[in-house]
């Protein structure tokens, strides 16, 4: 089966200096999936909603997403297209960016048409004591870690492997796609010697 595959992208806005009711000064334009947390659709013909936000920092700290009206455009239209109202539809194999524009405020999403990464499978045993397990994959990669020596955990520090989930001895979690980019570390809390590393390329 093939899937479309959604790495999110947030693009710096310039030039836009209007403030929101909290005094705050709109900071970047984020365009994120409606209603689910999976970047992954089943194409051709598969379909994604995305809508648009501004980053609004506030007078205090901190920040919202507040929606907005966006035009749509895709850089490769043989491969998706995007109508009016943010809803992407895969067309063939390939890769697109999809850009939300907004006044001067603009966001994209890279779009990518093909076939289900197949999962990595991390090995989550005692070696991690003297040996840290370090893994690297490409963003949207689906990851699960497998144990056959005892009972574990996988305890993210810095997300976003999991929160925290258990791996008893024999078994595998549930996969994870990772879509953001970054290096993660997590650790085992029956364990806590034992070290991992997550790289997202």
């Amino acid at each position: 089966m093939r899937w479309l595959l959604l790495v999110f992208v947030v693009a710096a806005c310039g030039g836009s200096n209007s403030s929101s009711s909290t005094g705050g000064s709109p900071q970047a334009l984020v365009v994120q999936a409606v209603g689910t947390q999976s970047s992954a659709i089943a194409a051709p013909g598969g379909t994604l909603q995305l809508a648009a936000y501004e980053s609004v920092a506030g007078s205090y700290g901190g920040s919202t997403l507040q929606q907005v009206m966006a035009s749509w455009s895709s850089s490769d239209t043989a491969v998706v297209t995007v109508d009016p109202n943010g809803v992407v539809t895969a067309v063939a194999n390939g890769t697109a960016v999809i850009t939300a524009t907004a006044g001067s405020a603009t966001g994209q999403a890279t779009v990518t048409v093909g076939a289900t990464p197949a999962a990595v499978t991390i090995e989550w045993n005692l070696g991690a004591q003297t040996s840290p397990v370090s893994t690297t994959i490409t963003a949207g990669t689906p990851v699960q870690w497998h144990a056959s020596d005892t009972n574990h955990t996988v305890v993210a520090d810095n997300t976003p492997p999991p929160a925290t989930v258990a791996v008893n001895q024999g078994t595998t979690t549930p996969a994870q796609t990772i879509t953001t980019k970054g290096t993660y570390h997590y650790h085992c809390s029956i364990h806590p010697a034992m070290m991992g590393t997550l790289v997202v390329e």
